[in-house]
């Protein structure tokens, strides 16, 4: 759980966002399904009114706590409904609406505004690394190269808000889906240790170029067969596994597990996994045990359900594991490593994990005007949790996470210049010989893009022919 300092400084976050937001303007087109003449403050407070009571029936009906965590609901509601009558804007009644839910304090619980017109691209991905927020990689061609930001650099505050552990979710929702800007005031500080402060500009993607990105994207993804994972054969004994999600079909942890093969030490990289599908997850967990596992009890609304898995006859795994996690495996991710440290089947190596192993659901909703000349159709969404998940020894990981039991992360410079210490530290330890450098290479600390995911893959089996034909 988080303590009380913490939640404080969660509630801080949004008031403080709210000041720092009014210095720079937020884009303001929304995607609609419907849109005809124009909307007057009347009409945005009455459309405000009811997603608000969208928003708390969701809650009621399918939050997993049937105290709303000591929230008087009602209350919280008539507090909303009356400041939303005092608005006139779109904006301002979704920053009441996304505070109304924030209040939670739950990373899995969050209004999800209708869409916009354009998506927001900084040009630049952060991370936990330790207690520092770490610039992990820069895009060409966008303002924050332009402006310095370089892999490695540590990131102290975007506007007004400080970036920690326990903030930066919150951050990363308010910049990227609540309120995205067109510029962002980011605080810096790098690697001699000079402070300095950054003003980023953002580009615009449209739908059209969305839709044709994804659509090259999947185009591509079809045509070179690439798999959620990737393993690396480094000796006769030893193999790593990059597992990217759990969001795979259940076959495809079989068809890792086949390229493990006759290996007896096994380094399964779940650094930057976020999770996905309990049920492949449970596959995965299935290969590691010649019985039956109580991985822990899932907490519903409702009900509660103990979850087990039972081992898959003749598959099994029975060498050595290794499983390697960072800020950014979660969920399903978690839970994996924490079982293999419960029930003593592995040694965990990494930093610590997300802490968000909630179930949710996401639950789409519409508001529409009515019949009147200036009908139109607005979707947006609620993201709920529905049940926690003790583990078999008790504890609970959601805002606590999985401690390795060899804490060790990478330094700042690694993203700079694409060397793995954690990779190349678990290769050591089963008894291997590389350096950072040639663990930098496999590219599972900075993962491929799809783009050349594919490659490497197209490349891969060129190679592979032409064995043949020699």
């Amino acid at each position: 759980m988080q303590s009380l300092n913490q939640r404080s400084a969660i509630a801080f976050l949004f008031v403080a966002f709210l000041l720092v937001s009014t210095q720079i303007p937020a884009f303001s087109q929304w995607h609609v399904s419907v849109v005809e003449g124009k909307t007057s403050p009347k009409k945005n407070r009455d459309q405000g009114l009811e997603m608000l009571s969208g928003i708390r029936d969701t809650l009621k009906e399918y939050y997993y706590d049937k105290t709303f965590k000591g929230i008087d609901l009602d209350e919280k509601y008539k507090a909303a409904k009356e400041r939303i009558k005092t608005l006139e804007y779109n904006w301002q009644i979704h920053r009441v609406l996304a505070q109304f839910l924030l209040d939670f304090r739950d990373s899995h619980t969050i209004f999800l505004p209708p869409r916009r017109a354009n998506k927001v691209d900084y040009g630049f991905q952060m991370q936990m690394i330790g207690e520092d927020c770490i610039v992990t990689s820069v895009k060409k061609d966008f303002d924050a190269v332009k402006k310095g930001l370089k892999p490695g650099d540590k990131i102290v505050m975007i506007g007004s808000l400080p970036t920690t552990r326990e903030s930066l979710w919150v951050v990363e929702y308010l910049i990227r889906v609540l309120d995205p800007q067109e510029a962002i005031l980011v605080t810096i500080k790098d690697s001699s240790g000079v402070e300095k402060q950054l003003k980023i500009e953002s580009k615009l993607v449209t739908l059209d170029e969305q839709e044709e990105q994804n659509d090259e994207i999947w185009k591509t993804l079809k045509a070179k067969d690439v798999n959620p994972y990737k393993c690396q054969s480094i000796n006769t004994q030893i193999v790593a596994c990059k597992l990217e999600t759990f969001s795979a079909y259940k076959d495809e942890v079989d068809e890792m597990m086949k390229e493990v093969g006759d290996h007896s030490k096994l380094i399964l990289d779940l650094r930057g996994n976020g999770g996905g599908l309990l049920e492949t997850e449970r596959r995965a967990l299935s290969y590691f045990f010649d019985r039956e596992i109580n991985v822990g009890t899932q907490i519903g609304r409702k009900k509660s359900k103990e979850i087990k898995v039972k081992p898959i006859k003749g598959k099994m795994f029975s060498g050595e594991l290794i499983v390697l996690v960072d800020s950014d495996s979660g969920s399903a991710s978690e839970i994996f490593a924490r079982v293999m440290q419960i029930e003593k089947r592995g040694i965990v190596i990494g930093d610590r994990t997300a802490g968000a192993v909630m179930v949710s659901y996401r639950i789409p909703m519409q508001w529409d005007s009515g019949t009147d000349s200036s009908f139109r159709v607005v979707t947006y969404g609620v993201s709920v949790t529905v049940g926690d998940m003790v583990m078999s020894d008790g504890g609970r990981l959601e805002n606590v996470g999985v401690t390795p039991d060899i804490l060790i992360g990478p330094k700042p410079n690694a993203f700079a210049e694409n060397t793995d210490p954690v990779l190349a530290y678990a290769i050591q330890k089963f008894g291997g010989e590389t350096t950072q450098e040639e663990a930098g290479k496999m590219r599972f600390l900075i993962p491929l893009t799809l783009k050349e995911m594919a490659d490497e893959k197209a490349r891969e089996k060129e190679s592979k022919k032409e064995g043949k034909n020699q």
